[in-house]
Formats: structure tokens, sequence, C-alpha cells
């Protein structure tokens, strides 16, 4: 489960993933109204790398600080 803390004025928050660090995808892999997902489907034995970028009525905004987690 990704969590993350809420941004003022957001309406959607879009989640990207990678395998390598910084190397997180230019597609979303979609959006949440909240703050968290939960992401399926992973490798087992694999590191995973995230952002998230708020969206609000003025757009998108920065990417977040890189996370990342080994599944197992």
């Amino acid at each position: 489960m990704l969590n993350w803390n809420a941004s003022s004025g957001a309406t959607r928050y879009y989640v990207y993933m990678g395998t390598k660090s910084g190397g997180e995808s230019a597609t979303a892999l979609g959006y949440v109204t909240s703050p968290g997902a939960e992401v399926t489907g992973l490798s087992t034995y694999t590191t995973y790398y995230f952002t998230v970028k708020a969206y609000d009525s003025k757009g998108y905004s920065a990417a977040s600080n890189q996370a990342s987690a080994e599944t197992k």
C-alpha cells in the first residue's frame, strides 16, 4: 500500500511506477481521488520506484519525492 499526505485542493493523485531509480514511467498507472493506493500484479523479489503527482484546478504538481519498495 502506498500512502502520502494530502495536497490542499487536489482532486486526483496520479501514481507513476518503474523498476529503476528515477525511471518511473511517463504514463501514470492511473489515479485515485484520495491519498493512498494499492498496486497489484507486481513481480516477486523486485524493487519498484514510485512518484505521485497531485492534480488540482491549476493542473499537475511537480512529482513527489521518489519512494521505493521491494516485493517478497
